[in-house]
């Protein structure tokens, strides 16, 4: 049964029929009760159970920068569930049962601030990666001093490190310092660019660029 709190023109709570009255960062909302599944192991629905865990796996180490990296998109969802719901249409690759995370394809920031181009990733020295890019954009709204970040996923263990504002967009380059336990692991490194105001805590979509994947290394 749903009852109205604070009278008639309180939100609603509780269940009317196949109906759920919910409440969402004080925003209430009425959905669906979940479908009854009368074939729960049928193909389909073990490959999207598939598509679902690989891509849990790939953001649960990034759950700590997604709030940032997806923070601009949080007015109706959580910033996890952007990142989710993103990555499950668009970084999966293969059939079940051989579902895997295309990390060329996956996105661990969203916005609409320009990105890097031509990137490279090479390293010269053990614990050091160095990332080059192409500091010259055509795109008015790419600024010089706008903010690199950098994001190395250690698919190995797994695990993410990551540093803001490890340089400036002008520079073309960005040289990382990694922890010594990355030593012969798989590396998968990821530019964002993003405004000074982001870091301030302004999570909006013109303060954060989509996350460009440098490509893998190991050292």
């Amino acid at each position: 049964m749903a009852r109205a709190k604070n009278g008639f023109t309180g939100p609603l709570s509780g269940k009317v029929g196949n109906l759920v009255a919910c409440t969402w960062k004080g925003i209430p909302y009425v959905r669906s009760r979940p479908a009854i599944v009368k074939h729960p192991n049928s193909p389909s629905q073990m490959a999207q159970q598939m598509r679902m865990k690989k891509t849990m796996e790939f953001l649960h180490p990034l759950k700590e920068f997604i709030r940032l990296g997806f923070g601009a998109y949080t007015e109706n969802k959580s910033a996890f569930n952007v990142a989710l719901s993103y990555n499950m249409k668009n970084a999966l690759t293969g059939e079940y049962p051989d579902i895997k995370i295309d990390n060329s394809k996956a996105l661990v920031s969203m916005g609409t601030l320009p990105g890097a181009s031509q990137t490279t990733v090479s390293t010269d020295e053990p614990g050091k990666i160095k990332i080059e890019w192409n500091p010259q954009s055509d795109e008015p709204n790419a600024h010089s001093y706008d903010q690199g970040i950098i994001v190395i996923y250690n698919t190995s263990i797994p695990e993410v490190y990551y540093t803001i504002e490890a340089t400036k967009r002008d520079t073309g380059i960005a040289i990382i310092n990694l922890p010594d336990k990355y030593q012969s692991h798989e590396l998968q490194c990821y530019l964002i660019f993003a405004r000074k105001e982001l870091l301030l805590g302004s999570l909006s979509e013109k303060n954060i660029s989509n996350s460009c994947y440098c490509g893998k290394i190991s050292f």
